[in-house]
């Protein structure tokens, strides 16, 4: 069996494809470094190639003091034997974690990001770099298939990333497995800390890391972190070209047809609902996206309700209840407000605000099979037989929306309102639909 290649030749490697060309000394690379084996790997590899680095050690104030105090000494002791800047700062995790509610996981993690950032944006830092390796990758992955996640969260911690505000993180040691790592470090006899809340199986990454993966490799594949690390790398590159894809259809809205699609592809559909909820403040996941949106209306349309725990609501507000949602299709839109009466017009539906009543409305496209009570007609009729009599072309019915309200479909916007949500009078309250 081949030995893998040693941890420098690993880093050098990905060093090269994260950053080309090496930072001047003046825009140097900040690094976590907790002390543990990971960082001080990071640390020492970084420092080694001749890159300018920055040492950045937050005192969580999480663990008794006389093990939290000796890891910032001893990261404080580490960047002195490098002769590179040392930055450090203490925080309080236990009091912001019982005032966000978060678990002190969390709250210590939100709380490390904004302080580096912070201190990579006060030194003019060419980036952030942490010492996360190829065992915290398969962790991760194994967390996230266990709570759900999507084929971006498939992807796992991406090698580099940047935030909105420009800061930019680089992980060059998601290849390596963590044994890699440590096996260099004693070699060289270089110490590191041991944290000992990393035995602690109470934490769910730790139980992942001491029973999960262990059993898999045991019991499953004993190489279930190389799996892990294949599927991450496939989901990044797929998921890559699906946004790529979704950014394309947004800019042509007719490109499917092209090749023959009555609509564009689901994934297309759910990854712009992302992105259109991110971009308007919702930061739901993909999951919910697709349990809160998709699901409830066999794939096709989003939901939308005048009470807004029902439905993701973007959008402005139209009135006290009703919000315009985004339908995700070739920018269309339905704005829905509250009125008296109704008008003849082709461009809007009213319906009864009373016969809607706390019912969801509907937009979905028409299916074979589909029936209304059209108004004055006195009875059913098949959707099929009113678009004949309407002189609806075959090719085009596959487009039309209907609107349905608690299983029945209460109107074809334009052309017919079903007689039980028809608007009884001119003063009578009703629901006016027409595109946004």
């Amino acid at each position: 069996m081949s030995r893998p290649p040693p941890a420098p030749t690993l880093f050098r490697r990905a060093m090269a494809e994260l950053l080309p060309e090496a930072p001047p000394h003046d825009r140097p690379v900040l690094v976590a470094c907790s002390g543990g084996g990971d960082s001080v790997a990071l640390a020492l590899l970084l420092h080694r190639a001749n890159y300018p680095i920055h040492l950045a050690h937050l005192h969580h104030g999480m663990r008794p003091a006389p093990e939290a105090d000796g890891d910032q000494a001893f990261v404080r002791s580490l960047a002195a034997r490098l002769g590179v800047p040392f930055h450090t700062a203490r925080a309080d995790i236990p009091t912001q974690a019982a005032a966000t509610g978060d678990s002190p996981e969390m709250a210590a993690r939100a709380a490390r990001r904004a302080w580096l950032r912070q201190t990579a944006a006060a030194i003019r830092a060419t980036a952030i770099a942490t010492g996360h390796n190829a065992d915290d990758q398969a962790e991760t992955l194994l967390l996230r298939l266990a709570r759900g996640t999507s084929p971006a969260g498939l992807a796992g911690i991406a090698p580099a990333a940047r935030d909105p505000d420009g800061t930019l993180w680089l992980r060059p040691f998601l290849g390596i497995p963590r044994d890699t790592l440590r096996d260099w470090l004693r070699r060289h006899r270089e110490p590191w800390r041991e944290d000992a809340t990393n035995a602690d199986t109470f934490a769910l990454r730790n139980r992942v890391r001491h029973e999960i993966l262990p059993l898999l490799r045991d019991r499953l594949n004993p190489k279930i972190r190389d799996a892990l690390l294949r599927l991450a790398d496939l989901a990044a590159a797929e998921s890559a070209a699906l946004d790529a894809l979704t950014a394309f259809a947004a800019a042509h809205p007719d490109a499917f047809q092209t090749f023959g699609w009555p609509d564009w592809p689901l994934a297309v559909r759910r990854r712009l609902a992302l992105g259109t909820l991110r971009a308007g403040g919702r930061p739901e996941t993909l999951a919910a996206v697709t349990d809160q949106i998709f699901q409830p209306l066999e794939k096709s349309f989003p939901i939308i309700g005048k009470n807004p725990e029902n439905f993701p609501t973007i959008g402005k507000k139209v009135s006290n209840h009703w919000k315009n949602l985004w339908l995700f299709r070739e920018g269309l839109s339905f704005a829905v407000e509250e009125t008296r009466g109704h008008e003849k017009t082709p461009s809007a539906v009213y319906l009864s605000a009373k016969a809607v009543g706390d019912s969801p409305i509907l937009f979905r496209r028409w299916r074979p099979g589909d029936a209304m009570r059209p108004l004055g007609l006195g009875g059913t009729k098949k959707l099929s037989d009113i678009f004949t009599d309407l002189k609806i072309p075959r090719e085009v019915r596959g487009q039309v929306v209907v609107v349905e309200v608690a299983g029945q479909i209460a109107a074809l916007p334009g052309w017919r309102v079903a007689e039980p949500f028809a608007v009884p009078t001119a003063r009578s309250r009703s629901l006016r639909i027409a595109p946004a």
